[in-house]
């Protein structure tokens, strides 16, 4: 299926060379079933993974009078939908500063937002423990289905348990 296609590293390139710039990656895992993972550990190779990229609004040659207003809209619906909230204040200033009206709806949206995402993802914190008090025996799955669900590009450092 993959004969003849360019590895990562082309694409990579050739991205970049265009003035995107690589924000994450979703792999996904392969794996010859041979250990009961309900009993021990292993890592798996990566067979393929989503990458976003998103055009750098800020690179050589950028900036607020470089892009359509429309284009500028598309990229912060992006960010937004796709949860990169840091992403989305950097464009809103980048862009929105002049018009504080704009900016700061803008930034208050993606604050709530992303104030919300870590709400949901801290409740689902509080459910893993509470799997993990009533059923004990069960640990190392819970744990590991907790991370399969939430995994993302983000550390989870700053989630208060």
């Amino acid at each position: 299926m993959y004969k003849g296609q360019k590895i990562f590293s082309g694409i990579d390139f050739f991205l970049r060379s265009k003035g995107f710039q690589l924000y994450g990656l979703y792999p996904n895992y392969i794996s010859a079933k041979k250990i009961d993972q309900t009993k021990y550990d292993t890592e798996e190779g990566i067979v393929w993974a989503d990458a976003v990229y998103f055009k750098d609004p800020f690179g050589k040659g950028m900036g607020p009078k470089k892009w359509s207003r429309r284009n500028v809209e598309a990229l912060l619906l992006s960010a937004l939908l796709l949860h990169f909230y840091d992403f989305a204040l950097e464009i809103t200033d980048g862009y929105f500063g002049e018009n504080k009206v704009d900016r700061e709806a803008l930034r208050n949206l993606t604050l709530s937002l992303a104030e919300e995402r870590k709400e949901a993802l801290e409740a689902e914190t509080d459910v893993l423990f509470k799997g993990l008090r009533e059923s004990p025996e069960k640990a190392y799955l819970l744990a590991k289905k907790f991370i399969d669900k939430n995994k993302s590009n983000n550390s989870l450092d700053y989630i208060k348990v």
